[in-house]
């Protein structure tokens, strides 16, 4: 009898940390498109929060009613809350901005996602401006605004090269400097390169492939081309 007793005990326990609630949120705005933003297009930014918070959302004329795990149901008020924020600001929310937004504010939830998506590197004649994802990221592309020098240690692909490159094509483009000279260390050619073919051009090109890549994303490929062949752009 105890044992079956404990384990109704231990039952009702694990239902009770699994149990739902429910909660609602008002987005205070008069303007429509501030809703319509938010949902996104046929509610696309709300299934992905419904997706990746596990979550359910109902909404209607501003008001929404989320279901699910107390944790998860106010991160996603405080989410939902921050993004409305900025789209009155008149911030756009691009594919992947919700993504980006849900694993920033539940690595961190005292953070404002103000801060992160108002400093952005616009480059004219680019679509969408390009956004920190971290806030190391942030104060990466925020020293190298501030200083001369700044040297970006870390792994690869975190984005040191194509935000060094972002930086330098913006403050190009906005005429602050006259010119752009893009270089990067691979290996010691005198030990190295020899044993490849061709001259050497055709040899460092490899190595400079992450700096094209990242050029011809932020700038269209004839536009590039013709600044590197005037030695406006340097690689």
């Amino acid at each position: 009898m105890k044992t079956a007793s404990r384990k109704k005990s231990k039952t009702k326990q694990k239902l009770a940390t699994v149990r739902e609630v429910e909660r609602e949120f008002s987005v205070d705005s008069n303007d429509s498109k501030v809703l319509l933003h938010l949902a996104g297009a046929r509610d696309y930014n709300l299934k992905t929060i419904e997706r990746e918070l596990e979550v359910r959302i109902g909404h209607s004329n501003g008001s929404f009613v989320v279901t699910g795990q107390a944790s998860e149901v106010d991160l996603t008020i405080d989410l939902l809350s921050q993004l409305a924020a900025l789209i009155a600001s008149g911030e756009q929310l691009f594919p992947g901005d919700v993504e980006r937004a849900i694993k920033m504010l539940s690595g961190d939830r005292h953070l404002q996602l103000a801060e992160l998506f108002r400093d952005q590197v616009k480059i004219s004649g680019r679509t969408h401006a390009i956004v920190p994802k971290t806030f190391t990221q942030k104060r990466y592309i925020e020293s190298i605004a501030g200083h001369d020098i700044v040297f970006g240690i870390g792994p690869a692909g975190t984005g040191k090269t194509y935000l060094a490159m972002a930086m330098a094509i913006s403050a190009f483009l906005r005429k602050e400097v006259k010119r752009v000279i893009l270089c990067r260390l691979a290996v010691d050619a005198g030990l190295t390169f020899c044993f490849l073919t061709g001259d050497m051009a055709e040899k460092v090109n490899p190595y400079l492939r992450p700096l094209y890549d990242a050029l011809h994303d932020m700038v269209d490929y004839d536009r590039a081309k013709e600044l590197v062949e005037r030695g406006q752009i340097e690689v």
